[in-house]
Order: structure tokens, then sequence, then C-alpha cells
């Protein structure tokens, strides 16, 4: 990892790069914009390219649009990037696929390290997304998908709740005990936090698990 600061710009840009086995990643962000200035990636064969602003023809620059951070994860080619914030109590993520910079998948997962500490639950493996290999050559994300849904579950879990078990393919049939940001807050939809599985290749096919159900309000 490097690190390369401008102090000269009002802004304080700082670029930052992240190399892996013939894989480059590079994030421009400054303290005063939410979300990274650009976000890049490059493959490489020999000599280590040098981390500098300027961008090389074969270097693939993230639509800017998306806006967020590197999530400091690379899986063999797959690079993963998270949303510049976060949605639902969930944070969406993109992944790509180095060799073909093609994005090849998105989604909302929970993580749990972007909630406050009293209302993180319990140590769980589902409390970021696991990634792991097949011996098909696959790559399977597990993870928990997060879900903006129009069901106020703590006052109306009775008679929306087993339409969701329904619709997602859950196995509980209790509805959750759903987190309240506030005392005073009575009324209004929920996100639901559950277990899936997504298959990646040859096209990404999500399927629901057995594991924890969350539930909180919806922003």
């Amino acid at each position: 990892m490097w690190f390369k600061d401008f102090p000269g710009n009002p802004h304080h840009d700082q670029l930052t790069c992240f190399y892996y086995s013939g894989l480059m990643v590079k994030q421009l962000t400054n303290e005063w914009n939410k979300g990274a200035l650009f976000l890049s990636f490059l493959r490489f064969d020999q000599a280590r390219p040098a981390c500098v602003k300027e961008h090389s023809p074969a270097e693939k620059v993230l639509d800017p649009k998306w806006g967020g951070y590197f999530r400091g994860l690379v899986k063999g080619d797959l690079v993963f990037f998270n949303a510049d914030d976060g949605e639902d109590g969930g944070m969406p993520f993109v992944v790509y696929d180095s060799k073909t910079q093609k994005k090849i998948f998105e989604d909302n997962a929970y993580y749990v390290w972007m909630w406050n500490k009293k209302l993180r639950p319990r140590p769980s493996p589902f409390n970021d997304i696991r990634v792991r290999n097949t011996n098909d050559g696959n790559v399977v994300l597990t993870y928990l998908r997060v879900l903006h849904t129009e069901c106020d579950i703590p006052n109306k879990g009775a008679e929306c709740w087993q339409p969701l078990v329904q619709k997602l393919g859950l196995t509980t049939a209790a509805a959750p005990r759903c987190i309240r940001w506030e005392e005073n807050q009575t009324t209004g939809d929920s996100a639901v936090a559950y277990p899936v599985e997504t298959s990646l290749f040859p096209t990404p096919v999500t399927k629901t698990i057995g594991g924890p159900v969350r539930c909180w309000p919806a922003d």
C-alpha cells in the first residue's frame, strides 16, 4: 500500500494505491468530499505501476456516479467497492471483474462496523461478507442481504411477515424483534437483513439460506 499526499492542494487530496498480485487499485480522496474523487484498478504483468493520479489507457476508472470507496477486498480477479454511505442500515457494494473490467454484481449487505457499538448484534459469521472459492472454480458470497420492505414489522408483523417469509424463502416463521433508532419511533417501513449466498459465475444467482434474520426501521 502506498500513500501520496498533496499538501499544496486546498482540499488536501490523498492518493492511495493498493497492490496485489498483478493488480493495483487506486483511490483518490480529500477531507472535504464524501466518497472518493475517483476509484480505479489496473492489471499488470511485470513491473509494478507507479502510484500517480494520471490514468493509463489500460486503467479502469469507475463511473463517478458510484462515488464510494475501495472495500479493501480483492479475491482473485475480483475487486470489491463500497458505496459512500449506508442505505437502510446496510452497505451497498459492487464487484468488478478486473480481467473484463466489467461490474458483475451489486447488492446491499449488512456490515457490522458501520453500526453504533450499542446497536451491534453479538458476533456472528454474518457480520460481514464472506467470500469463498468452490471446487468447480466458482466464487460464492455469503452475507445478510438488506431489503427495504413496505412492512411495519413491529406493529403489523402478524399480517405482513408471512408474505415476506414466502417471498424471500426464509426458514424462520417468527417475525424478528426489530431495533428502534429512537424511543418515540412507533411506525414506518422496516428493513430486513436475511442470509443469502450468491454464486457469481457464469451469471450471479442468489438464494436464501439458513441464518439470522434482523430488522430495523428503513431509511
